[in-house]
C-alpha cells in the first residue's frame, strides 16, 4: 500500500494527474499551476483553497514547489500513466489499487494480491486488464459468453448453449475452445513459418538464376568470341594450306613448261637449219655431188621427221573443283576435330565391375549394364553398391566431357553422375536421392530430373540415344536427347565439391555406353 500513498500524494486534487509544474498556497496545498489558476479566474472576489476551503486573500500568492515538481516528474518518467485508462482492481475498495488481470469468468479485475487467491479452474480465464464486459457479454440476454460452439464458431452466453439452434452442437468453455485454437494458431503459423522458408528458398534461387541469367550474355559472348576466333584461324590456315598448294602446283607446272619451251627453240632451231640445208642441197646441179651430200645427211633429215621424238607437254590449268573440294573437305573434317578437342573431351567411359550391385549385369566390355536374371555372387568390398547401382572407372574432377548412352525403350532406369563419397551400403540409395548425385529417370516413356528426392518432370523424348555433358569447373551437368534434332533436356547448375563419377542404375531394361560420338557443334552451355 505504501506504492499507493505515495502515488495518491503525487495527484493534483483538482485534475486527478500526476503534478505539471506544482505551486503550494498559503494553506500547504499543492496544485498544478494551469488547475490552481483556472480555478481562481473563475472567482471573481473572493478565493478559496479547492481542498481545505481556507479563505485566500485577494491577491493570489503561488509559490512554486520545485522538489515536488522534480518528483512528480521523475514518477512520470519510470511510471507512464494513461490515467483515463487506468483499470483498478474490483476488490480492492478502500484503496483503488491498478489491476494486473481481468477474470472473464468472475467480470472482474484483479490486483496482484487478489490474483494469487483467484480460483485457478478451467473456467476462470484471465485476460489483460479490462475496464468494461461490454466486449464479453451476449448482445440478447447480456450475459458472460463463457461457451463457444465449434460448429458455428460462435461464442455463447449459457441461456444461448440452450437455444434449439445450438441443441446438439459440439461446445465447451470459451478458455478451452481458446487453447485448442492457439494450438491451432500456432500450427499454423509454424506451417507458413516454414513455407515462407521455402519461399525464400525459391526466391534465393530465383535471385542467383536471375545474376547468372544476366552474366550469361557476357560470358556466352566470350566463348563466342573464343570459338569463331579459332575457327577464323583455322579457316586461314586451311585457306593458306590451299593457296600454297596451288603455288606449289602452279610452279611446278611453270618449271615443266619452261623446259619444255627450251627444248622446243632448240628443236625448231635445229629443224630451221635443216630446212636451209635442204635449201642448199636442193639447188645442186651435180648429180655426183647431191646424191653423196644425200647419203650423208638422210638419215639426220628422216630422224628428225620422227613423231617419236616430240615430247607431250602439260596442259597448264588450275586445279579443278574436285580437287578443291576434296581439299576443303579433309581441312573442314580436321578443323571439326580440333574443334570438338576444344569445347569437350569425349570421354571413353567404362563400368568399374568392382562397384556393381549384385543384381547387375555388367558386360564383358564393360559398356551395357542390366538387370541380372539371378542375383551375382561377386565379392563384398566398401566399393560395392547394395542396391542394382555401379559407377565408372572414369574419375572427372576438371575440364569438359560428354559420353553417350543408349537404354531400352522400356524399362527403369536412371543415368547420371555422382561423388565417390556416396553411400553404397543403403538398400536403395540410388542416384539422384540424395545430395550427392544428379541423374536422368526414364521409367517407361516418362522422364524426369532427380536430385536430393527432388523429381522434376521433363518432356517427352523419341530417341532412346542421349548425350550427357559435364563442365566441371563451370559446375554444369546437362543432358540431350539424340534424336533427330539435338534437344536440351535438363541442366544441373551445381558448384561441385568432390571429383565425380557417372552413375548407371537400373531396375529394368538396359543402358550402353557408346563411344561412336558424332561430331555436334554445340554452344548453349
Amino acid at each position: 500500500m505504501a506504492f499507493h500513498s505515495l502515488r495518491d500524494e503525487l495527484y493534483c486534487s483538482i485534475c486527478l494527474n500526476t503534478y505539471k509544474e506544482p505551486v503550494t498556497l498559503k494553506c500547504g496545498h499543492n496544485f498544478c499551476f494551469s488547475c490552481i489558476t483556472s480555478v481562481a479566474s473563475e472567482k471573481e472576489i473572493v478565493h478559496a483553497c479547492p481542498q481545505c476551503r481556507e479563505r485566500l486573500d485577494e491577491r493570489l500568492v503561488f509559490r512554486r514547489n520545485i522538489n515536488l515538481g522534480n518528483i512528480a516528474e521523475c514518477f512520470r518518467f519510470t511510471q507512464p500513466e494513461k490515467e483515463e485508462s487506468d483499470i483498478f482492481c474490483s476488490y480492492c475498495l478502500q484503496h483503488p489499487v491498478p489491476a494486473v488481470k481481468s477474470c472473464t469468468h468472475c467480470d472482474a479485475s484483479l490486483c496482484n494480491d487478489h490474483l494469487k487467491v483467484h480460483s485457478k479452474s478451467e473456467e476462470h480465464f484471465f485476460v489483460e486488464p479490462k475496464t468494461s464486459a461490454e466486449d464479453r457479454e451476449c448482445s440478447v440476454h447480456k450475459k458472460l459468453l463463457k461457451y463457444y460452439c465449434s460448429e458455428d464458431d460462435l461464442s455463447l452466453c449459457a441461456e444461448c448453449r440452450l437455444d434449439e439452434e445450438h441443441v446438439g452442437h459440439k461446445m465447451g468453455p470459451v478458455n478451452v475452445a481458446y487453447k485448442k485454437k492457439k494450438d491451432e494458431l500456432t500450427s499454423v503459423q509454424d506451417k507458413l513459418v516454414s513455407r515462407k522458408e521455402e519461399t525464400s528458398r525459391r526466391l534465393q534461387k530465383l535471385y542467383q538464376h536471375q545474376t547468372e541469367a544476366q552474366e550469361e550474355p557476357s560470358r556466352f559472348k566470350l566463348q563466342i568470341n573464343d570459338l569463331f576466333k579459332a575457327i577464323r584461324e583455322q579457316l586461314k590456315s586451311l585457306e593458306n594450306r590451299l593457296w600454297t598448294e596451288f603455288l606449289d602446283y602452279s610452279s611446278n607446272v611453270l618449271q615443266s613448261v619452261s623446259q619444255q619451251i627450251k627444248d622446243l627453240e632448240k628443236q625448231e632451231k635445229t629443224l630451221s637449219c635443216m630446212v636451209d640445208d635442204l635449201k642448199l642441197l636442193q639447188n645442186k646441179m651435180d648429180p655426183l655431188v647431191f646424191l653423196r651430200e644425200w647419203k650423208a645427211n638422210r638419215d639426220s633429215f628422216y630422224e628428225a621427221l620422227d613423231p617419236k621424238r616430240d615430247k607431250d607437254f602439260p596442259e597448264v590449268v588450275v586445279l579443278n573443283e574436285a580437287q578443291i573440294a576434296e581439299t576443303i573437305h579433309i581441312g573442314l573434317r580436321d578443323l571439326f576435330i580440333e574443334l570438338k578437342k576444344m569445347m569437350y573431351a569425349p570421354s571413353d567411359v567404362t563400368l568399374d565391375v568392382d562397384t556393381a550391385g549384385n543384381g547387375l549385369d555388367v558386360s564383358h566390355n564393360l559398356k551395357r549394364v542390366s538387370r541380372s536374371t539371378m542375383a551375382q555372387s561377386r565379392p563384398d568390398s566398401p566399393e560395392r553398391f547394395q542396391c542394382l547401382q555401379v559407377i565408372s572407372r572414369n574419375v572427372f574432377a576438371s575440364g569438359r566431357h560428354f559420353w553417350d548412352v543408349e537404354t531400352s525403350e522400356s524399362g527403369f532406369w536412371m543415368v547420371g553422375v555422382c561423388y565417390p563419397s556416396m553411400d553404397r551400403k543403403e538398400c536403395q540409395p540410388c542416384i539422384g536421392s540424395n545430395t550427392k548425385s544428379w541423374c536422368l529417370s526414364g521409367y517407361n516413356g516418362q522422364y524426369s530430373a532427380r536430385h536430393n528426392g527432388t523429381i522434376t518432370p521433363l518432356q517427352p523424348v523419341t530417341s532412346a540415344r542421349m548425350r550427357i555433358f559435364l563442365l566441371y569447373d563451370a559446375g554444369r551437368l546437362s543432358f540431350y536427347e539424340l534424336g533427330d534434332k539435338f534437344k536440351h533436356l535438363h541442366t544441373f547448375k551445381v558448384t561441385f565439391t568432390e571429383p565425380l563419377h557417372a552413375a548407371f542404375w537400373v531396375w529394368d531394361g538396359t543402358v550402353t555406353i557408346r563411344n561412336d560420338n558424332e561430331f555436334c557443334v554445340f554452344l548453349c552451355d
